[in-house]
């Protein structure tokens, strides 16, 4: 029973990873044809939710990690403003 679960969860993560080569295809073929290609709002079967949804998902986290790295420069960036001020107005003080 065990063999078989795993051999099911084999099959449905190969069949997710071929639904999104699939669309990828689709979408990279359609842009090269310069072609319009219909996102449909409803998901009809399980295939389609993994090929919507897992890039989607993939997205966002790749963006959230982006937006964590730009949040942590842009602090460093203004506690390096702030010194440069206090080092600019010691700097102005002396003859």
């Amino acid at each position: 029973m065990k063999l078989e679960n795993i051999e099911i969860a084999k099959l449905k993560k190969t069949s997710s990873k071929h639904a999104m080569k699939e669309a990828h295809f689709n979408k990279m073929e359609a842009l090269w044809e310069d072609k319009t290609i219909s996102i449909p709002e409803v998901v009809n079967y399980h295939p389609q939710y993994y090929t919507w949804s897992v890039p989607a998902i993939k997205e966002a986290k790749f963006i959230r990690k982006f937006n964590t790295r730009l949040r942590a420069g842009i602090i460093i960036m203004k506690r390096q403003i702030k010194d440069l001020k206090i080092q600019l107005s010691q700097w102005e003080g002396f003859p």
